[in-house]
Order: C-alpha cells, then structure tokens, then sequence
C-alpha cells in the first residue's frame, strides 16, 4: 500500500481516535492499572523495519512547510498553551500554533485527576490528552497541514531522580544511585521514573547526566554518577533501560532518554557552571567522557542528546565539530537539542556569533536541532525563514534536524495509531470540538493501550504508592559507612542496650528536615510525601529516630525503649535564616477531620476582612506537652478545606488531609467528594483553609523531679514560623487563635503588600552577596515564635491566591505555591543569656552544645542542601558552611561519642571531623524516605554497603583527587597538607565482613587470552563471615601496563554487589567487553586494542593502599 493511500484510508480513523482521546478517558467503570516495575524484559527487535520507518519519515519531510519544520524544532513552554483561565482551557492554543501545530512541549506536568466512573460529578478531560487532540485536529482540519500525516507533539521533562512535577515518587539523587553501586536496582529506579513519567503523558526524559564528576567543587556533580568512565558507563545504561523499558520505546509506559551533557561538562575550570574544560585534552574526551554517552545512545535506548554549556578548546559545546563528529560517527539518527538558553550563549557569553541570525545558523549547521528557551518563537521562526532565503541555511539542512525529532516520535510509537490500520474503532460521525472545556461522550475504544495517548487505566497516584518501598529500598543501599570505630553502630536499644545509652542527641541541621537535592523544589525539600505515599517510612531523620525509641523501625505508638532524644539544629544550613518546610509527621488534622468529605464550616466574617482570627471548630489541645512517651498521630498532615472563590465564601468543594508544602502546576487543585469521585475547582483563583494541629519537637527532657528553670529554657527555642506563598497570594497564620505571621497581605488595598507581586518564597542558590547582605535577616513573611518543645499548638492557615497572568518560561512555571515553615534555629528572646563561660559560642550553638552534653551519644547530622549543591551551587571550598563548622567544632569538643550523618551532593574535605568521628555515614541526597533508611542503618535494621563514587579529598587545594590517575600526579606530596585523598573511589564499610577466594578469570577466546569482539568472564567466590546480614561489592581494576600512552595506575572494569545472610557463600560472576573498554587512542589518536599482557586486581576500593595481590594475567592476542 502506497503511503499517500495509507493516509487516506486510515484518516477516518483519527477522528474517532482523537474524539475519545480528548474526552473518552473518563468513559466507563476502570479501575487504575499498576505498572511493574521488576518486569522479565529482555531487548526488543524494532518493532519495524528502519527502512519502513525512513521511507515514512522522507515522504513526510517532503510535504512539510518551513514553518512545520521550525516548530518541530521548538520547545513550546507549557503555560504558552494551557493560559491562565482554566474556565477557558487551552485559550492560548491557538496563539502558540500560530505558525503550525506543535512538535515539542516543555515544564507542563499535566497531572490530571484519575477518571470517574460516572458522570456526576460531570467527568474531567484529561489535560494531556486533550492538548495532543487539538493538536491533531489542527493537523486534520487545517491546509496545508492536512496534506500529509498528523505530526503528534512530543512531551519533555525533567526525570533526574524523579518526575520534574515534584508530585510523583523521589529517588536518590544520581550520586546517591551510583553509591549503590547496584546495577539492578538503578535499573529498577529507572523503570519506575519512566512509568511514573509516562502516565502524565512524558515521553522524553532529560536524563541521565553522564559527565565524569572529575571536578566536585561543581555544584551539578550530584547529578553525574561518580568520577569514572565505566562506573558511570554501566549505571548510565542501567538507568537508561531502565527508563526506556529495554528500549522499547514504544511501550505506553516507556520513555526516551535524553543523555546529558554533550560532552566533558563535568571538568569545568574552578569548579565554575559552563567555564571552559579543564581537563587534558582530546584524547581524556575520547576513551573517557565519550565512553558512556556512545554507550547509552547505542544499547541504553537513549535517543535524544542535549548539548552542554562549556567550551572545548576555545570552541563552544553547542557547535563544536569534534562533538558532532563522533555523533556522526556513531551513527546517532535521534534528536539534538540545546541546553535552556545555551544557544543564546553562543552570543552573550562565548562571544562567537554576533546576533540571532548568527547564532541560529551557526546552530544548525554545526549539527544541532532543539532549542531550548533561546528566542521568542516570532524572532526563531521569521529568522529562519530569513536564513532559507538567502541560502545562509539550506532546507535539506532543516529537514535533516527536523528528521532526528521525527524519527524518535516514530519509535515512541507515536504514529502507530494510523500507520497499524486499527479498524477496531468505529469511525465517529464528526470530530469532538476539542477546544472545549467540557468532555463529550464517545465510544470506547480498543486503542486504550496506544502510546498516544494517556489511558483511562493509568494514573500517576497509584505508581506513587507502588514505588514508595522502592524509594526506601535505593536510599538504604546507598548509604556509606565511611568510619565504625569500636563498633559504635548499630545502635543498640531496648533489651539490646549494652552501651548503656540512655539518651541520645540529634544535633544540626539536617536533623528534622527533607533533602532531596536540586530539582525537588523548594531547597530541595519538596514535596512533602502524601500519607499514603509514606506510610511507616520517615522524610527525616528524628522521625525515623522516633521509630525505633518507640517500639522499632516504622512503629510510632508503642512503648519507648527507655531512651530519651533531645533535638537542637544549632544552625542553618546554609549562611542565612531560611524556611524550613515542617514535616508532615508533626501536622495532625482536627479529631473529626475526614479526607475524603469538605468542611461543613465556613469562615467566619473576621477571618476574610480583618486580622481577628475566626474560631474553629477543631478542639485543639493548647496545653503543654512535652513528654516525648506521646504518641504520635497516625494521620499526617492538616485539613484543607478548599473553596472556589478567592475570600473564603460559598460551599466548599472538597477537602482533604496533606502537608501544605507543595505547589499545583498549571491546574487548580483537585480532590474528591464523599463518593470518591474526583473533583477539581474551576478556576486557578482558589482559596484554602488548613487547619489542625503542629506538634514542636521535644528539644530537651528534664528527669529530674526538681524544679530546673534551665532545663525550662533548654526545652524552648525562639524562632521564626510563617508561610511562604508564590506571586499573587497572600496568607495568614494562626496559632492558637493568635496570628502570628502573614504574607503578602493584604491583597488588595490602598496599601497592598509589597511582596504581593514576588511573593515570599526564598530562592534556592542565593549569591554569596545576599547571605552578606541578610544572612541574620528573618525571612520573607516571618513570625518570631518562642517554641516550647513537645508542645501542640493548633492551627489555621487562610490561603487565598490569584493567577492574574501567563506564566514565563525560565521565570515561574507553577500558578500557586505554599510552604508551611518554621526555623527552629536560636534566635534570641532580646535577652540573650549571658556567655558565661566565655565560650565565644554563637547563642544557637551554645544551646545546642548545653543539650548535647547531656547525652550519651550524639549524632550530629549536618552537610548540604540545595542552597549550597545543586546547579550554579559551585564552590570555593569543601568543608561544612561557617555555621555548622563551629557547631560540629563544639560538639566535637564535648568528647562524647559522635556520629557524624553526612547529607549532600558533594565530599566534604572534613578530614578533623573523619579522624574524630566514633562514626560516619554519608547519606548524600536520599530522596523522600531518606530518614527512614538513614535510622535503619543507624539501628542496624539495615547493614550498609554502599561505596564512595567521588573520591573525598583531604582539602580543597589538592584537587583534582580522582583515582585513576597518572604515577606522576601524586609521584609528589604537598608540604602542607596530603594530596591524596582520604577516601578513594570504590571505598565503604559494613557492619560485617567477607572473604573472597578462586579469582580467575576467561574469555569467550580462551581461558588466560583475549582477542577483539570477546568478552572477558571474572569470577570470585565470596563469603559472609560475620553474623549479620550484608553485602560485598566486587571490584576488578586494570593495573597500569606498558603502553603507547600513559595509562592510569588503576581503572575500574567490572564490579557487581552481592547480597549475603551471615555464613552465607556465593559465586560472582562479572563481564568486561573488550572492544567497548580495552582500547585506548594511541599517539596517531587512532583507537587500537594493543597487545600484550594485561593485568586484573581484585581490590577493596581504587586507592594506592588497597592491596593488589589477588590477581590474574591475560593475554591480549587480536
């Protein structure tokens, strides 16, 4: 069948297709489909003959104007399409389509309701469905765009360790990921992120990250996984497959990678975002940083690439031919795209065009395609079209980009609904108007299962759920246990204490607070996890903690063990007072709170149009109550109550249980009725009312019958309290009936708030001069607040916000945020006490250490967020900030035993606090159930296993410390401090121990030689000797051998973690491919597989101390 008939006879099909698409998702009683995540896949063949897919994609090309072109070419930001009128959805369509339908669409997150399964209350579209529906219908019913195939738009989003909309499942970040050094559970971790991403209607994924964290004063080297090439080769394709389904991208629950950043962007000069490469040369760019990218664009399903920011040899990422000559090389047929605003860099930074029509040119006759938020569609359209003109750009040129986007829709699937000739569907009798805001029946279809398409089958929420135990699972096993002196940890408790610890201290500030790294929100700490989401597993630290002083791991109601916790923060986490979101563990809602009905209540006249608090009808407990024997509420969160108008009035329209620390993207709110059927407010212009109670963490236990007003003072803690809001709102804050904070507020009047149009949120990199400038400043809508430890207090939050405007790409990407937040960091009542011991301690230090040194034991929980690690949170040095140097200084002068809890996306040059540690654990970003794991570990429901992926440099000033270096690197030390590291790559503890024996090694070739197109088979035996349950990670390095070129002294080539019960034995086994590792650019830079004898060590870890006794020789003979 020809193409041209093709289309003709299965065009009919369409419109029922895109008339159920749109609206038919709510059709009929499902239930919702979980997606599993362990499924038995093994590498798909193509679904179609490339040759099919080529022939296809040519006659396409052939019929598409410039303008289609172009916009294939785009990236249309979400808000461009949604507008800010949910009343009149999608308003701005048409606008964004003026010049053809759209190819790409980005920072969208649609999360739609789950569908009813009746029609009252009346159905609601899917919002992703129904944009790809206009989208198509444009294409149908529009010359010329109807003269050939309708071109589905593509979705993209950000999936580093999570879902960009911040609502869905969070992972570890990718550091913490590679420290598992498992390569079965990032697989795992991969898969559940690309069917999360999938059920919003994402289809590419801007991950992984596969630059080399070579340079850790980077503050993106949280995103890469580690400092070597086949570590981060193999965690890369894992995570990849992962993603991808096995690259079957065409799966409705499979996404494509987009590999990132294109290429040597982790080597930047002084650690400074996009500053010129660092490294030593072509040749490091070849048999190191190409390695993984060529790896997971050739068997890890990636298909897209985006370029980087830095320059490479004076010549910048983004058009630099060497990059896009190994691409070529490669044979890489997928799409190319730019960084956000890297080709506009090409101008502004770089210096290397000298204005639009330059730039664009010189972008895509270098080889690249995408763009990334650079210029205003008016300005890339009409520029282009100037450039065909005059023959700057040939059009075979910009098909040829134009061919990479089309070919990876293809694989997605994403034409399969026309091109398969599914006669299944009856035809519909006219097209539903799409732009409606209403849904319209249609007739079900078999199609459900379409990679189109969203089905009614699927929702996000669930797979939630689902992937929690994972998110726990990834965070323990990526723990490391850097020191264990005396076999301090586990902790023992209960009929277990045989250190005699009758209380413990949680000292710093990463104690009580959530820390997923950049790209979560608000400092790194959102959203909070949902109740549902979290049942039995902490977001903090103390709250784990709690678990096990009151019965054991996830019991929070049962007798405590006889061990006190006292809690102090001590300090920031950073150089400035900030909004530190209140878990949910310490919100209840009201006695009589149901999630799942509105309240029957309304406000009161004085809580919409004055500051008297109105009353409520929640019988709150204002007493004290300090006793930490309390149990903690079993329902998380405080009562929303959410109205459809802006003050409060008229009937609610639902409520529900949640922390008030989260955003809504580009919809209103939604929830669900008494039925449990969804419903959704009909404007972006909402208000809310949380109310409940706020329990304060006990931050000292007085067991003395005495009368101690000291201890009184020790168990409260002047600090600050509010609510943080986005542009166009305002809230307020009532404790106890009292207002005590407000933002933004009021609205609107004579006088409006002057933080109205901002709003009150902080950043999450502030510049080195504004932690000068208010780094002693309360925050943005801040309440001064005197905490009493372990008290209640009852709350209310009047929220009310209005989405007066479109939203900007690069500028704000959500209508409305919230974040309920306390800062439980001394403060001073104006009365400091007096430092009488002359200690030259800050106030909050001097509290902290006055309950510390009441313990027994300390852990001192300290480190990084994303205010000081994430991107453009690079840094000068490595130790902790100011604040927490001289609170960990005084802790450690205590001489009570320490285990210092490290969280963070970088090593911390801390070598003082190594040496002195009883223990150390390095957490890194470990996602929402980050506390949990890092307590089972503590506790020893968990044995650690994790090894370093970034090798911890004993000071700043001896980078660059990577393993696998040069002899004459550290031939040398300094005179002044090591420049070694002081924990190599590959290194970590367990509370057990193992042995290894029968290290041999073969290859498909031979038993002790090797040849080209073989893979070489390691094997060892290891056992665990201990009496605990643990793990042991193999590792297999090349030793340095006579070459052409100088070799490192060691380097990775296998490894594999394996999962023992105490006494337990097991064989491993562990692959190398040679053609894919062994070769090396020789002096001509020509690769070449040399030959000779090569030597393997079974090491501990990739230092210089480790031994390399356990050995093999094999013979490289072709």
């Amino acid at each position: 069948m020809s193409r041209g008939t093709m289309e003709n006879t299965h065009r009919w099909l369409w419109l029922s297709i895109l008339a159920f698409a749109a609206f038919g998702w709510t059709f009929g009683s499902v239930g919702v489909q979980q997606l599993e995540v362990n499924d038995d896949l093994k590498p798909l063949v193509p679904r179609k003959e490339e040759n099919e897919r080529d022939a296809f994609i040519a006659g396409l090309l052939e019929k598409m104007t410039p303008e289609e072109l172009v916009m294939q070419l785009h990236l249309t930001f979400g808000d461009s399409v949604v507008g800010p009128d949910f009343s009149q959805l999608n308003s701005l369509f048409p606008q964004a389509t003026r010049y053809a339908p759209i190819g790409i669409i980005h920072d969208w997150y649609p999360l739609s309701p789950p569908p009813n399964s009746n029609s009252s209350p009346p159905p609601i579209p899917n919002f992703y469905n129904t944009v790809q529906s206009l989208n198509l219908n444009l294409s149908l019913s529009t010359p010329p765009f109807s003269s050939h195939t309708p071109i589905p738009f593509m979705q993209l989003g950000e999936c580093l360790h999570g879902v960009g909309s911040f609502k869905q499942s969070m992972f570890p970040s990718p550091i913490g990921l590679a420290a598992s050094w498992d390569e079965d559970l990032v697989w795992r971790v991969g898969r559940a992120v690309g069917s999360e991403a999938r059920s919003v209607g994402i289809h590419a994924c801007l991950c992984p990250v596969l630059d080399l964290g070579k340079e850790v004063r980077w503050g993106r080297v949280q995103e890469a996984w580690g400092e070597d090439l086949h570590l981060t080769t193999t965690l890369g394709v894992a995570f990849s497959l992962g993603l991808s389904k096995n690259a079957s991208h065409s799966s409705p629950d499979a996404v494509i990678p987009v590999v990132k950043h294109f290429v040597g962007h982790g080597s930047p000069s002084g650690g400074i975002n996009a500053a010129p490469y660092s490294g030593s040369g072509q040749r490091e760019y070849m048999q190191e940083f190409f390695r993984p990218f060529k790896a997971v664009l050739g068997r890890g399903g990636g298909r897209g690439v985006m370029m980087a920011y830095h320059e490479f040899d004076s010549v910048p990422a983004h058009i630099n031919p060497f990059f896009y000559d190994a691409l070529n090389e490669w044979g890489f047929d997928g799409f190319v795209m730019a960084d956000d605003n890297g080709m506009v860099m090409l101008q502004q930074r770089h210096s290397v065009s000298s204005g639009p029509a330059d730039t664009i040119s010189q972008w895509f006759n270098a080889g690249g395609g995408v763009q990334f938020y650079d210029f205003g569609l008016d300005l890339y359209v009409n520029t282009i079209l100037s450039l065909l003109s005059n023959n700057t750009l040939s059009l075979s040129t910009l098909q040829s980009r134009a061919r990479g986007v089309l070919n990876v829709k293809w694989d997605l699937g994403l034409f399969d609904s026309l091109l398969k000739g599914d006669s299944s569907s009856a035809p519909s009798s006219a097209l539903a108007s799409a732009s409606s805001s209403s849904p319209a029946s249609a007739p079900a279809s078999s199609n459900s299962n379409s990679s189109l398409f969203i089905p009614p089958t699927i929702h996000y929420s669930p797979l939630n759920t689902q992937h929690a135990p994972l998110t726990l699972e990834a965070a323990r096993k990526a723990i490391v246990l850097l020191e264990n002196r005396d076999g301090v940890l586990p902790i023992r408790v209960g009929n277990d204490n045989d250190n005699d610890i009758s209380r413990i201290a949680l000292i710093g500030p990463f104690g009580d607070i959530l820390n997923y790294g950049d790209y979560s929100g608000s400092w790194g700490a959102s959203p909070v996890p949902s109740p549902e989401d979290s049942e039995g597993r902490a977001g903090t630290l103390r709250e784990g903690i709690l678990g096990y002083l009151r019965g054991g791991s996830g019991s929070r109601d049962a007798e405590r063990n006889g061990v006190d916790l006292v809690t102090s923060a001590g300090a920031n986490t950073w150089l400035y007072n900030a909004q530190y979101g209140i878990p949910a563990y310490l919100l209840s809602p009201p006695p009589s709170a149901s999630s799942s009905s509105a309240s029957s209540s309304t406000p009161s006249e004085s809580t919409t149009t004055g500051d008297t608090p109105a009353s409520t009808s929640a019988n709150a407990n204002a007493n004290p109550s300090p006793n930490p024997n309390a149990d903690l509420p079993t329902s998380h969160g405080l009562l929303g109550t959410y109205y459809a108008s802006t003050d409060f009035t008229g009937q609610p329209i639902f409520s529900r249980v949640e922390a008030p620390n989260r955003d809504w993207g580009l919809y209103p709110p939604y929830g669900f009725n008494d039925a449990g059927e969804s419903v959704i407010l009909p404007s972006n212009n909402f208000s809310v009312i949380w109310e409940g109670e706020v329990e304060v963490p006990v931050f000292f236990v007085n067991n003395n019958s005495s009368d101690d007003t000291s201890s009184n003072d020790l168990n409260e803690i002047n600090g600050f309290i509010g609510v943080a809001v986005g542009p166009n709102t305002t809230a307020r804050l009532f404790l106890d009936d009292t207002l005590v904070a407000s933002s933004s507020y009021p609205p609107f009047s004579t006088s409006p708030s002057s933080t109205f149009k901002s709003g009150t949120l902080l950043g999450n990199i502030p510049s080195l001069q504004f932690s000068i400038v208010n780094g002693t400043l309360s925050p943005p809508g801040a309440g001064r607040f005197k905490f009493e430890g372990g008290r209640r207090y009852k709350v209310r939050i009047e929220y009310q916000t209005w989405n007066l405007a479109v939203k900007l790409e690069n500028v704000n990407s959500v209508n409305s945020q919230v974040g309920f937040w306390w800062n439980l960091v001394e403060q001073g009542g104006g009365e400091e006490a007096a430092d009488q011991n002359g200690s030259g301690l800050s106030l909050p230090v001097r509290k902290a250490v006055e309950l510390a040194k009441t313990s027994d034991l300390i852990i001192l929980a300290v480190g990084a967020n994303w205010n000081s690690d994430g991107e453009s949170g690079d840094r000068g040095t490595l130790g902790l900030s100011v604040n927490q140097t001289e609170l960990a200084d005084a802790i450690f002068d205590l001489g009570i035993p320490v285990v210092l809890v490290l969280q963070g996306g970088r090593p911390f040059a801390i070598p003082q606090y190594y040496a002195k540690a009883a223990a150390v654990l390095n957490a890194f970003f470990p996602g929402q159930s980050g506390g949990q794991a890092i307590a089972d570990v503590l506790f020893g429901a968990f044995n650690p296993g994790g090894r370093i992926t970034l090798s911890v440099p004993y000071d700043v000033g001896s980078l660059p410390v990577y393993y696998n270096y040069h002899s004459t690197r550290h031939a040398l030390n300094y005179t002044d401090v090591e420049s070694f590291p002081y924990y190599y790559f590959g290194y970590g503890l367990s509370y057990t121990t193992f042995s290894t024996s029968n290290f041999n090694a073969s290859s498909t070739g031979g038993s002790r030689t090797f040849a080209s197109g073989e893979t070489i088979t390691f094997r060892v035996s290891v056992r665990n000797e201990g009496d605990m349950a643990g793990s042991y990670v193999a590792q297999v390095y090349l030793l340095a051998r006579v070459s052409s070129i100088v070799r490192p002294l060691r380097q990775l080539v296998a490894f594999k973690r394996v999962y023992l019960e105490a006494g337990e034995s097991q064989d491993v086994s562990m692959t190398l491919d040679v053609d894919e590792f062994l070769p090396i650019v020789n002096r001509k830079y020509e690769w070449e597989l040399e030959m000779g004898d090569y030597t393997f060590a079974l090491m501990e870890n990739g230092g210089p101390l480790a031994s390399t006794a356990v050995r093999v020789t094999m013979t490289c003979v072709g």
